[in-house]
C-alpha cells in the first residue's frame, strides 16, 4: 500500500504554557491507485481513498469500479474484482515494447492512464560490495545498460523474503548510456523498521524492473517525499494519486558468504 500526504499542518509553540487550539479541518478524499503490468503476467489494480489527518491508518479496497485495459494491437478486457477488492485481469499479459492503455470510470468520474513496457534487461551478478567502516558488506547488482535509449529501473532488496528499505530504489542510465552499470544497495543496522545488516547465510533476493518513465517519475518522487510537502508525481491522468507501470522483470539471488 502507498501511503500519500493528505495535508500538512506546521504548528508554532511559544515558551508560554497554553492550549493550543488547532483547526484540523476535513479534506475531501482523492482516489489512490495502483495499477501493475508485469512481464509476462496479468494485470492487478488495487483503488483505495485518501483520509483524513484525524482517522485511522486503514485503507479499505473500492468496490465498484469499471476497470478496461487495452493494448497497442487492439485487445481488451475488463477486469474483474475478487473478494479481496484487487481488480484482477484474464487475458491481456504484460509484453515487451507493447503499450497500454488503462481505463478506469468511478462513480462517472474517469481516470485514465498509458505505459510502454521497456525492454527487459537482466542482471548480471549479484555482489557483496565491502564497506571499510563496517564489518560486514552490501549487496551491489551488476547489470549491462543497453546503448542509445533512455533506460529506467528499480531495484527491490529482499532478505529472507523480507522486503528491505534502502532509500532509494530507482536507477537511470542519465550520463551511464550504454556501459555496464554497478549499484550498491544499502542496508544497514540503524534501529528502522525493514532494515539491519547483512549477516552470513541471509538469502539475498533483487527483484529487478525495467520501468517506463512514467512509472519511474513516481517511484523516485516517492522516495523524496520526506523532503517535500508534494505527494509522488502521478502518471494518471484525472486527478487521482498513484501510478500505473507495466514493466519487464528479472530476478536474481544468492546465499550471503564472505571470508573477512
Amino acid at each position: 500500500m502507498i501511503l500519500f500526504t493528505c495535508f500538512s499542518a506546521i504548528i508554532y509553540f511559544t515558551s508560554c504554557e497554553k492550549v493550543i487550539d488547532v483547526d484540523l479541518r476535513s479534506v475531501e478524499p482523492k482516489v489512490v491507485i495502483e495499477a501493475l503490468l508485469p512481464l509476462d503476467s496479468i494485470a492487478t489494480v488495487n483503488i483505495s481513498t485518501t483520509k483524513d489527518f484525524n482517522t485511522d491508518n486503514d485503507f479499505p479496497p473500492l468496490f465498484g469500479a469499471i476497470i478496461t485495459l487495452s493494448d497497442s494491437e487492439g485487445n481488451s478486457e475488463v477486469l474483474a474484482q475478487n473478494s479481496d477488492g484487487l481488480y484482477v485481469g484474464r487475458k491481456i499479459r504484460g509484453r515487451e515494447r507493447k503499450t497500454y492503455n488503462l481505463h478506469i470510470e468511478i462513480d462517472g468520474k474517469i481516470y485514465t492512464s498509458v505505459s510502454t513496457m521497456p525492454q527487459l534487461v537482466k542482471l548480471e551478478k549479484i555482489n557483496l560490495y565491502p564497506i571499510p567502516a563496517f564489518d560486514y558488506p552490501v549487496p551491489q547488482i551488476v547489470f549491462q545498460d543497453p546503448k542509445g535509449e533512455d533506460n529506467y529501473y528499480r531495484a527491490k532488496l529482499y532478505l529472507n523474503q523480507t522486503r528491505m528499505d534502502i532509500g532509494g530504489e530507482t536507477i537511470d542510465d542519465e550520463q551511464r548510456d550504454g556501459v555496464l552499470i554497478e549499484r550498491v544497495l544499502p542496508v544497514f543496522d540503524n534501529d528502522q523498521e525493514n532494515s539491519r545488516k547483512l549477516e552470513k547465510g541471509d538469502i539475498v533476493h533483487v527483484e529487478f524492473q525495467c520501468l517506463d518513465k512514467g512509472a519511474f517519475t513516481f517511484f523516485d518522487t516517492y522516495a523524496q517525499m520526506g523532503m517535500s510537502l508534494n505527494n509522488p508525481t502521478s502518471n494518471i491522468q484525472g486527478g487521482a494519486l498513484g501510478y500505473f507501470s507495466t514493466y519487464a522483470v528479472d530476478h536474481m539471488q544468492i546465499v550471503a558468504d564472505w571470508d573477512w
